[in-house]
């Protein structure tokens, strides 16, 4: 039985914070030997359900399961995305992956950090001059 036993983006299980647009990974495990995946389908959605797909791959030929990227994905701030993959070796298909989700950080810079900024006066008192 071919199946995904983990999906992780940037190498971690359900990050938050992330900067800039994601990339994907899985695992792939089956009973059999020799076993090479053939093509694979992401689909990231707004939802656990996938109701609110908003990325779909379709199948793509390819053996990559690491530094996946999700051509044309691209994240909004403060927002939590679901991932789920399946794939393909030739003679058969998985299911879909245990869903991952990946939280996209704060504000339009690439370090997925908040970005703010305050200002305010600051005095400093000598306790010796009073």
């Amino acid at each position: 039985m071919l199946k995904i036993s983990e999906i992780t983006t940037e190498y971690l299980r359900n990050p938050s914070g992330l900067g800039g647009r994601p990339w994907f990974g899985w695992i792939l495990s089956s009973d059999k030997s020799q076993v090479r995946q053939q093509a694979y389908r992401l689909e990231i959605a707004e939802d656990k359900d996938f109701q609110n797909m908003i990325y779909d791959s379709g199948w793509t030929v390819s053996r990559e399961s690491v530094h996946v990227e999700a051509e044309g994905f691209e994240p909004a701030s403060c927002k939590k995305y679901f991932v789920r993959v399946k794939v393909r070796d030739g003679a058969e298909e998985s299911g879909y992956g245990e869903t991952d989700f990946v939280f996209r950080g704060f504000g339009g810079d690439e370090s997925g950090g908040p970005v703010f900024g305050f200002r305010f006066p600051i005095s400093i008192q000598n306790p010796r001059n009073k």
